[in-house]
């Protein structure tokens, strides 16, 4: 089953052409905040260059959130186009969960996706499984959050890269006294990435269990670390 993923949930954007948990092909949209102009151009050029036709399209995968409000809309509008027009269903998946694919499914984790100014998206995790729902938080309450942890953790997302040097700050600190330790995930898995919606929603389609095609918002938590 050929899938497509379009990821606009953030300033970046990309899209991707995938075939079961293999990638086809992918292009990530450089110029930022372009989303609306750049996404079918973008899909016409992958297939394209990959030898396909639009009609060999099967499922359309697109990242629901959080992120953009702008940018969210661009997605689900531009793929429920697409699978009106190809009679294919669509799939909406957590954008969150592409970057812990991507991050690990074994041991505590938090990913983290910036939102605006000085406030991130986050989720916590443990084996793979979600221990809240998505939060909005300052960028000091996060910090203070992953500061006080009592067991090991691995921080991935976009996030990180605005988070970087704090991060690592605390995790030299840390290793230095001995608290549990503090890991990044690699620089592949903070970036914003079509093909891994495209083979998540596949995923999620297989097994029967498409979550919400409609975009997730998240109101923000503004209560300051004590």
């Amino acid at each position: 089953m050929l899938a497509v993923g379009l990821d606009t949930a953030e300033e970046i954007g990309s899209v991707a052409l995938v075939r079961g948990s293999e990638t086809v092909s992918e292009h990530t949209m450089t110029e930022r905040l372009r989303h609306a102009e750049q996404l079918l151009p973008t899909l016409v050029d992958l297939l394209e260059a990959s030898g396909l036709d639009k009609r060999d399209i099967q499922l359309v995968c697109v990242n629901r959130g959080p992120g953009s409000f702008t940018g969210l809309r661009i997605g689900f509008a531009t793929g429920q186009g697409l699978c009106q027009s190809l009679g294919v269903p669509l799939v909406g998946v957590d954008g969150l969960e592409s970057y812990l694919l991507r991050t690990t499914l074994s041991g505590r984790a938090c990913i983290v996706v910036h939102s605006r100014r000085e406030l991130y998206y986050a989720q916590w995790y443990n084996d793979g499984h979600s221990l809240g729902p998505t939060e909005m938080v300052t960028r000091e309450r996060l910090i203070d959050r992953i500061a006080k942890r009592s067991r090991p953790l691995v921080v991935g997302g976009s996030g990180v890269t605005r988070l970087r040097g704090q991060l690592l700050e605390l995790a030299r600190d840390h290793l230095q006294t001995g608290i549990v330790p503090l890991k990044l995930a690699s620089e592949d898995a903070v970036m914003p990435s079509a093909s891994a919606i495209g083979v998540l929603g596949r995923r999620l389609y297989c097994k029967d269990e498409i979550l919400s095609a409609e975009p997730a918002y998240v109101e923000p938590i503004l209560i300051k670390s004590s």
